[in-house]
């Protein structure tokens, strides 16, 4: 089977929604890296000490 055969499974449709799936999820994933590299030191433990104390009260 050549290569090209198997890109052929895929409508245009399909292709350009995996497309669209996959621009969303690399925006979503850069703009959560930016707001936790956007944090200091100060808030991340804060946000920790606040976890911690969520999950033990239940």
């Amino acid at each position: 089977m050549s290569p090209c055969c198997c890109v052929m499974l895929l409508s245009w449709s399909d292709c350009v929604s995996i497309l669209c799936f996959h621009v969303l999820f690399t925006r979503i994933m850069s703009g959560l890296t930016l707001g936790l590299m956007s944090l200091s030191l100060v808030e991340l433990e804060i946000l920790q000490c606040s976890s911690k104390s969520i999950s033990g009260d239940h």
